[in-house]
């Protein structure tokens, strides 16, 4: 995406593709640790929850012809903090376990936080129409 923007390539399909493959990578990311650190598992289900509710409600909004206007702040922070976590966790997979599950927190709160307020946001879209 940064790239495309940077030398105007930016294209329908690449609007699609880009943010789909962040959530492949975050999906697989969190699947990987999840294996090794089984109560990260919890965070894995919260992030196909979000993301199950921003697909769907996406589709409902397709049928309403309303459009999310691009990805909001909180949505780009909580994917920078999955993406610092997890880096965090593959450099130093010797962490104590109280800092794994302060990263944990502190992602879960980023993934709660963006779900919330997309919900919000969502839902005004949905009764403006």
């Amino acid at each position: 995406g940064v790239i495309a923007r940077r030398y105007n390539q930016v294209t329908d399909l690449g609007k699609v593709l880009d943010p789909f493959a962040d959530k492949l990578t975050q999906l697989f990311l969190i699947l990987s640790m999840a294996w090794y650190r089984p109560w990260l598992w919890l965070l894995f289900g919260l992030f196909l929850i979000k993301e199950g509710f921003m697909f769907v409600a996406g589709l409902i909004g397709l049928s309403k012809n309303i459009k999310l206007s691009g990805a909001k702040w909180y949505g780009k922070v909580a994917t920078a903090v999955i993406y610092v976590g997890m880096i965090l966790l593959l450099l130093f997979p010797e962490l104590p376990t109280l800092w794994v599950r302060v990263i944990f927190a502190v992602i879960t709160y980023g993934l709660l936080q963006s779900f919330v307020l997309y919900a919000v946001e969502y839902r005004k879209m949905f009764q403006r129409k």
